[in-house]
C-alpha cells in the first residue's frame, strides 16, 4: 500500500497544501510547530476516521475557517481509493471513498491501513490502562472491521447501564444482555488480536534490545480462565457484581476496565521500566502491528515515524533504519529537524519535503 499524494484544505496549519509521494521512503523535514507531524494525522485519518493528537475534530479545523478537508489518493494490490474527508464545525464530519458518501463509517475501516508511531506512543506502556485500551480500538479494526460495530453498541447499553446504576433503578436485564452479547464479542477479538501480535511484538523487542524477552499478556474484565467465555459466562460475572455496582452506581466489569501488561524477565514495564525501555517496546508493539496487516493483507500499510529517531539511541536508529531498507515495498513517511539525524543510505532512497510555515516543498 502506499499513498500518492495528500491535498490538505484548512487543515491544521494548512491553509492548502498539495503534495505527490514516492512509494518508498518520505523525509519530512523542519523545526519543531511548522506542521510535520500534521501531515502524518491527515495520512494516518483514513485508516482510523478518528483524530489521533486531539479529542475533539473541531479543532482539527483551521483557526478562523468553518471546513476543513483531506483528501488522500492511495494505492493497494486489491484497489485504488481516493479519500475525501471534509469537517465541520456546524455537522458531523463525512466521509466519501471514490466520490460515494459512506453511510457508515464502520464500512469503511480496514480499507486502507496505516500504522503511525510517535514519541507519546511510549504512554502505550508506560500510561493509564485508557491509553492501552485506546490503541487496541485504534488498531484492531484494522484487520478486524467489525470491532468497531459491537465496540460502539457495548458503549451505548453501558451507558444506559450506568444511567439505571445512578438512579437505583432495577431493570437492568435488557442491558445486561446487549452488554454480555456485544462485550464478549469485543473481548474475543482483543484476546485473538492480542495473540497474535503478542509473539511478534516479543520478536521485534529481542531485536532492538539485544535479546532480552518482552512478555505480552492480555488482561481482560471479566478474566477468562481456560475453557471459559461467552455471553452467557459475561452474564454470569454480571449477576454476581450488581450488588456491589448498584453500591457505586457503575459498572465493574467490562471492556472498559481490560488492560494490556508488559513485562521484562517478570518486571512491569510500565511502573519499573526505563524511558528506552518503554520507547522500544511501544516501536516493538507498532512494528509488530504492520507485520500482521502484512499477514492478514498480503502487503505492508503505510508506516509513519514521527519523530521518532531523536528519541532513540544509535544502537536503535540503526536497527530502525536498517528494517526500513530491507522492505520491500513499504511507504515510510518520517518526520525530522535535520537530514543528519538519518543515516546515509536512508538518505539515498528517499524523496525530501522541507516544511515550514504551513508550506511544504520537496527539496
Amino acid at each position: 500500500m502506499y499513498f500518492k499524494g495528500v491535498y490538505l484544505k484548512n487543515f491544521r496549519n494548512f491553509s492548502s497544501l498539495d503534495l505527490e509521494f514516492g512509494p518508498g521512503i518520505n523525509l519530512l523535514i523542519g523545526n519543531n510547530a511548522q506542521g510535520k507531524s500534521n501531515i502524518l494525522e491527515a495520512l494516518y485519518f483514513p485508516a482510523t476516521l478518528r483524530p489521533t493528537r486531539v479529542s475533539k475534530e473541531g479543532e482539527l479545523i483551521e483557526r478562523g475557517e468553518r471546513l476543513a478537508k483531506i483528501k488522500a489518493e492511495g494505492v493497494s494490490v486489491r484497489e485504488d481509493t481516493l479519500w475525501e474527508v471534509i469537517f465541520s464545525l456546524e455537522e458531523r464530519k463525512k466521509v466519501k471513498i471514490n466520490n460515494e458518501e459512506v453511510g457508515r463509517l464502520s464500512l469503511a475501516l480496514g480499507r486502507f491501513n496505516v500504522v503511525m508511531f510517535s514519541s507519546p506512543d511510549r504512554e502505550i506502556i508506560g500510561g493509564e490502562p485508557v491509553r492501552r485500551r485506546q490503541f487496541l480500538d485504534l488498531e484492531i479494526p484494522q484487520t478486524a472491521s467489525t470491532y468497531y460495530f459491537y465496540l460502539r453498541r457495548y458503549y451505548k447499553a453501558l451507558g444506559q447501564r450506568n444511567y439505571l446504576l445512578r438512579e437505583r433503578k432495577n431493570s437492568l436485564f435488557p442491558w445486561d444482555e446487549s452488554i454480555a452479547e456485544n462485550g464478549w464479542q469485543v473481548l474475543k477479538m482483543r484476546k485473538e488480536f492480542v495473540g497474535r501480535i503478542s509473539p511478534l511484538t516479543s520478536s521485534f523487542y529481542q531485536a532492538i534490545s539485544g535479546g532480552e524477552r518482552l512478555d505480552l499478556t492480555y488482561l481482560p474484565s471479566p478474566p477468562l480462565p481456560e475453557g471459559k467465555g461467552g455471553k452467557d459466562y459475561f452474564l454470569e460475572r454480571l449477576k454476581e457484581s450488581k450488588r456491589r455496582e448498584q453500591e457505586l452506581g457503575i459498572t465493574q466489569i467490562g471492556p472498559q476496565r481490560d488492560d494490556l501488561s508488559f513485562s521484562v524477565k517478570g518486571v512491569d514495564l510500565k511502573t519499573y521500566g526505563s524511558q528506552g525501555e518503554k520507547v522500544s517496546a511501544a516501536l516493538s508493539l507498532k512494528l509488530s502491528q504492520m507485520e500482521l496487516i502484512k499477514e492478514e493483507k498480503g502487503e505492508y500499510p503505510v508506516l509513519l515515524l514521527d519523530e521518532v529517531f531523536s528519541e532513540l539511541d544509535t544502537q536503535r536508529q540503526r536497527f530502525l533504519s536498517c528494517l526500513i531498507l530491507e522492505k520491500d515495498n513499504l511507504q515510510v513517511f518520517i518526520t525530522g529537524n535535520r537530514l543528519s539525524s538519518f543515516e546515509p543510505d536512508i538518505l539515498k532512497q528517499a524523496q525530501v519535503f522541507r516544511v515550514e510555515g504551513g508550506k511544504a516543498v520537496k527539496m
